[in-house]
């Protein structure tokens, strides 16, 4: 394995373990503070991570679904891949599946893989509008 994508991988797993533990300190500092993300960092903390987190468990990055890439010059890279977690709420049986993109960047090749862009979704297969849409074609 690649020392850049063990770096990167490394960091998905430490943004899992911040969201399973719902720390929100350890989840920012793993972003560029420049990040423009939505409104600025403090708006996704905000506006996504305070509502989800706490009724979020067993986040995690499926292993062997996970891809990474890295620019030339050792500063930008990516990653992308599938996740799981459960509803804290509904245990188990409120099971979600979603991929995930995330953009990081670093000023020197020395310096850690900051996040400056993600994106998480549901799959498809999974989303609430799927079900809509399932249960009008199927009755």
């Amino acid at each position: 394995m690649a020392d850049h994508q063990h770096e990167l991988l490394g960091w998905m797993d430490a943004f899992a373990e911040a969201v399973r533990t719902i720390d929100f300190d350890r989840g920012i500092e793993l972003f560029d503070p420049g990040a423009d993300v939505a409104d600025g960092l403090g708006c996704l903390v905000d506006e996504q991570w305070r509502f989800i987190w706490p009724h979020t468990e067993r986040f995690r990055f499926i292993e062997g679904s996970v891809s990474t890439g890295m620019g030339g010059d050792g500063l930008l890279a990516w990653t992308m891949g599938l996740w799981e977690s459960s509803i804290r709420e509904t245990g188990p049986e409120g099971r979600r599946r979603g991929r995930a993109t995330i953009l990081l960047r670093r000023r020197e090749t020395s310096e850690p893989w900051r996040a400056f862009h993600t994106h998480f979704s549901r799959l498809p297969s999974e989303s609430d509008a799927s079900e809509r849409t399932w249960s009008k074609t199927a009755s």
